[in-house]
């Protein structure tokens, strides 16, 4: 995992800095040692800070939290730093837009989208190649739940508790019958294809 997060550097290791700087940057990084730049370049750009005790601890397992941040200031630092040319184009408008809160919202739909198929397929899998009772050529949405009274819309019942724990909701739906995610399957009978008709910022619809 540490490894992994050194590779994160890759791209960024582009100005050679004074390995002096190394004491002051972080104690039990050893200078000439085969990490020492990335650490070195990364916490001059304020992608490492190191912990508290002012160590890297290059031994120990990092958690997801502290990748995740990693991750999130190395982003910052490379879309800040990109110099876009006809040669070798570098556009950060798909990453710097999750900060806007129709992207996000975008994103958990994709998500949700992927999810719903996926367990479409699982049980088809389990059924010799069936598809769920209910879903037809025509792309109608989703019940929420069995609760639900959910006239012209399809129940997905046997999904829930196997292959998915519960049926996804689109971020502005009300939930309180339809999920806001639409499903069909193609005049092969094989091919489905899940939508959600109130993303914001793309078109999402996925179909396997």
């Amino acid at each position: 995992m540490k490894n992994f997060l050194l590779g994160l550097t890759v791209g960024i290791l582009l100005v050679p800095l004074s390995t002096s700087a190394v004491a002051q940057l972080l104690s039990d990084v050893e200078t000439g040692s085969w990490y020492e730049p990335a650490v070195v370049r990364m916490q001059e750009l304020g992608i490492l800070q190191g912990y508290s005790d002012g160590t890297f601890k290059p031994k120990k397992a990092v958690t997801r939290a502290e990748l995740a941040v990693v991750m999130d200031r190395a982003i910052q630092t490379s879309c800040a730093e990109a110099k876009v040319s006809q040669d070798s184009p570098f556009n950060c408008d798909n990453v710097t837009q999750q900060s806007d809160p129709a992207a996000k919202r975008d994103a958990q739909r994709r998500s949700d989208v992927n999810t719903i198929l996926s367990s479409i397929y699982q049980w088809a899998i389990d059924h010799q190649g069936a598809i769920p009772t209910g879903i037809t050529s025509v792309s109608t949405e989703i019940c929420v739940n069995s609760q639900s009274s959910c006239v012209g819309k399809v129940r997905l019942d046997e999904l829930v508790g196997t292959y998915v724990v519960r049926i996804p909701i689109d971020p502005l739906s009300s939930g309180i019958e339809g999920s806001g995610y639409f499903v069909k399957v193609g005049a092969d009978s094989e091919l489905v294809t899940v939508s959600a008709p109130s993303a914001e910022t793309s078109d999402i619809s996925v179909t396997r």
